[in-house]
């Protein structure tokens, strides 16, 4: 703390009266230092400083090395299924080559096409051929009734019926034809009683242009209206 000087500007006063009229006596000793005065007011905070710079990084601590714990329960069993996804798009037709033919079923007996028909109303002049169809005109004498057939097949059981009583008693024959050649295909039907005969043992087989007709012949005199009716099955 600074000493406080006080001057006795009013003792110099006097000194210089008195030196007016006589000799100035020594100066006095100082006096004591004067109390502290009260302290002042706290200035105020000056500016923050800047931010230093950032300290290295610590080295890494040490891995723990605590036991595993235990396994944990094991969960539910399997969940119920999801609902069903949609239908996929259609895969692409495969290219691959066909296949071989297979082989031709077995024969249908009594099946393939509907029957062939010839049928006549009455016959007088014997041998004479049938009208097919099944109507009921006159036989032809000269084999005028052939026709072709379209594809190649077998014909097989035959039947034939007289629908009259006519004649006396004696078989009529029916035989089929095939380009113009009596075949073993032949059923006889006694006249004089409405009957029914069949032949289901022989067959014939023929090629697509093949011509069939079917002949009668009887030693029955006529005329013999036994009205007629011829069936042969054709399988292709």
């Amino acid at each position: 703390m600074a000493d406080i000087q006080i001057v006795n500007e009013g003792c110099e006063d006097r000194d210089d009266h008195h030196s007016e009229h006589g000799k100035r006596g020594r100066r006095g000793h100082r006096g004591p230092t004067g109390p502290t005065g009260p302290t002042g007011p706290t200035g105020p905070t000056g500016p923050t400083g800047a931010t230093g710079p950032s300290g290295p990084t610590g080295p890494t601590g040490a891995s723990g090395a605590g036991a595993t714990g235990a396994t944990g329960p094991t969960g539910p069993g399997v969940g119920a299924t999801g609902p069903t996804g949609p239908t996929g798009p259609t895969g692409a037709t495969g290219a691959g080559a066909t296949g071989a033919t297979g082989a031709t079923g077995p024969s249908n007996a009594g099946g393939g096409l509907a029957p062939l028909l010839w049928g006549l109303g009455i016959f007088t002049t014997v041998p004479a051929f049938v009208q097919p169809g099944g109507t009921n005109n006159n036989p032809d004498p000269f084999n005028r009734f052939g026709f072709p057939v379209t594809i190649g097949g077998t014909l097989h059981r035959m039947f034939a019926r007289h629908n009259l009583i006519a004649g006396d008693g004696s078989l009529a024959t029916y035989t089929l034809f095939v380009n113009g050649v009596p075949t073993f295909l032949a059923v006889s039907v006694p006249t004089g009683a409405i009957a029914q005969a069949s032949n289901l043992i022989d067959s014939v087989v023929v090629v697509a242009g093949d011509v069939l007709s079917l002949s009668v012949d009887s030693t029955s005199l006529g005329p013999n209206q036994v009205e007629a009716k011829i069936s042969v099955q054709f399988d292709p």
